[in-house]
């Protein structure tokens, strides 16, 4: 009983740092395309 319990806390813990580290990179993903896109509109000027 006490070593599944252990497998399923270590299961857990393992799921909850590979969630963190994905959402980690995709937060520094989205922040360099939203610089990316800022810079192509740049290039191109919008007239009002």
């Amino acid at each position: 009983m006490m070593k599944r319990l252990n497998k399923l806390v270590l299961g857990i813990i393992f799921l909850f740092l590979v969630i963190s580290i994905t959402a980690g990179c995709g937060i520094g993903k989205e922040a360099k395309i939203k610089k990316s896109f800022e810079k192509t509109l740049s290039m191109y000027p919008i007239k009002i």
